[in-house]
């Protein structure tokens, strides 16, 4: 799902560009706080916290976000976390956005296990659910109104 379809995005005011360098450099962004921290020193940033469909997400407002190459941004906080730019987010080789093991939005439990897909008389199968480092269940078998399946021609190249 993309943003646009989360909160609408025109009506946000856009920071100016966003740049993280070096691999040594220790970049943080706590969304409880607000605070982007590079190098051990605050650093100001447009944010906001966006209502979407679902849950509360605090957000980085940028014309551009660049995170040099082997830059590591790790992100802390009770909610989830977005960037959002009018022009590019640039990853370079080796540059990551880390939000793993406790990090932002991270939930201790979900409320519901993992389960099985379901049948689809549409043809497809139903896709097993997974997440938060469970196994997935198992796909639903597939078209099962008793139509037989549409052969289609081979084509050779």
């Amino acid at each position: 799902m993309t943003f646009s379809g989360q909160f609408v995005t025109c009506a946000l005011v856009l920071g100016s560009e966003i740049r993280l360098d070096g691999p040594s450099a220790v970049n943080t962004y706590d969304t409880d706080t607000h605070r982007l921290v590079v190098n051990g020193v605050d650093t100001p940033v447009m944010q906001t916290t966006l209502m979407t469909k679902e849950v509360d997400v605090d957000a980085i407002l940028a014309h551009n976000v660049v995170l040099a190459q082997d830059t590591v941004l790790r992100v802390t906080g009770s909610r989830p976390f977005a960037i959002v730019a009018s022009g590019r987010i640039t990853l370079e080789r080796g540059a990551e956005i880390d939000v793993s093991d406790g990090g932002a939005g991270a939930l201790a439990a979900c409320s519901t296990l993992a389960g099985n897909g379901t049948n689809n008389t549409s043809g497809a199968s139903g896709g097993g659910s997974g997440g938060y480092s469970g196994s997935g269940g198992r796909g639903g078998p597939g078209d099962n109104d008793g139509a037989a399946a549409m052969q289609l021609p081979s084509v050779r190249m």
